[in-house]
């Protein structure tokens, strides 16, 4: 009977002393950084030696591309006329697109405010626009001081999100929010932040599904184009706080893991040129051209197409588990199907 009680009491000390030990090396710092870069590590492996590319392109989501053939065809992407990106909406429209989200920062031209309109009056027709805004921290060094609000006149209560305070409070929060193109964003059914933050290591491996800004929850880019496709209503957490909860009329939609600051692992489903691609100029002035003859843009009938680049002159490329050099837009891309499936 002694020997059977000593035996669990000493079950219930080495119990104790693993759970002692692993609660020390999870708080040390040093071992913190040990568990991360294995955690790191073997994720990356999952994303290139698990997880196998679809056998053809995914073209439920479509990338109209600002590559290289665009720039040497039309010029500098700084200096094009903003009724070429009215045309392009014009077109996705008549193809019956069902979404377009627009990876691109605009601000308001000083020169050419009619060619702006023409732009905005486009997002507005084609009424299934998603544009692009960033937060970041003031930088008072250059002037960028904290604002106090929101841009004035941005439709902030219909672009805010309404989220559980346990989750509001644990994503991060910045002090500015650009553009300042108010009668562009205004014109789309949503804005989404393009903030991306690599790991330590400098790979781009989660993204936060939200935002926050002077108390205000706003949703990523992804999360944006996601939220309108599956018509969500409620966003709530899990009571373990592990899961973000999609619902809409119909009840819940999807259940998102997060980490302690509301990100997400991204799930990389193949190298670059999983999804489709078409290039912005083949667009404008080749496919345009060839719908007299051809049902051409039948191909875009209720697909959803997310404008951005791939070009390298445009610093919108990211280190990734899959590849050390892949665009912005393709991440964007990835994260919205994962999201919708």
């Amino acid at each position: 009977m002694k020997s059977r009680l000593k035996k669990i009491v000493m079950g219930i000390l080495a119990g104790l002393a693993g759970s002692l030990l692993v609660w020390l090396l999870l708080h040390l710092g040093m071992f913190q950084e040990f568990f991360y870069r294995l955690e790191a590590v073997t994720y990356d492996w999952r994303m290139r030696k698990i997880i196998t590319p679809p056998k053809y392109q995914i073209d439920d989501i479509i990338i109209v591309d600002i590559d290289g053939r665009t720039l040497n065809q039309m010029g500098s992407f700084y200096q094009w006329s903003r009724t070429e990106w009215g045309l392009m909406l014009d077109i996705l429209r008549e193809g019956g697109v069902k979404m377009v989200g627009i990876d691109i920062l605009f601000d308001k031209s000083k020169r050419f405010p009619q060619e702006d309109q023409v732009f905005v009056d486009a997002v507005k027709n084609f009424s299934e626009v998603i544009n692009a805004v960033v937060f970041t921290p003031a930088d008072e060094d250059n002037f960028l001081y904290p604002m106090p609000t929101e841009p004035e006149g941005l439709d902030k209560d219909r672009f805010r999100v309404q989220v559980p305070d346990e989750l509001a409070y644990r994503i991060h929060s910045f002090q500015r929010i650009e553009p300042n193109f108010v009668d562009l964003l205004n014109a789309g059914q949503a804005i989404g932040a393009v903030n991306m933050s690599s790991d330590s290591d400098g790979i781009l491996r989660r993204i936060p599904l939200f935002v926050r800004f002077n108390e205000n929850v706003y949703p990523t880019f992804p999360t944006a184009m996601a939220i309108r496709l599956l018509d969500i209503t409620r966003i709530d957490l899990s009571p373990d706080r592990r899961e973000v909860i999609f619902s809409n009329a119909g009840g819940e939609v999807s259940r998102i893991p997060i980490d302690e600051q509301g990100r997400t692992l991204i799930y990389y489903h193949g190298p670059f040129q999983t999804f489709r691609y078409i290039s912005l100029y083949s667009l404008l002035y080749e496919i345009e051209q060839m719908k007299e003859k051809s049902n051409i843009l039948d191909y875009f009938k209720n697909k959803v197409v997310i404008v951005g680049a791939s070009a390298p002159g445009l610093f919108d490329l990211r280190a990734t588990p899959r590849q050390p050099s892949f665009p912005g837009v393709e991440v964007h891309a990835n994260i919205l199907y994962q999201l919708l499936n």
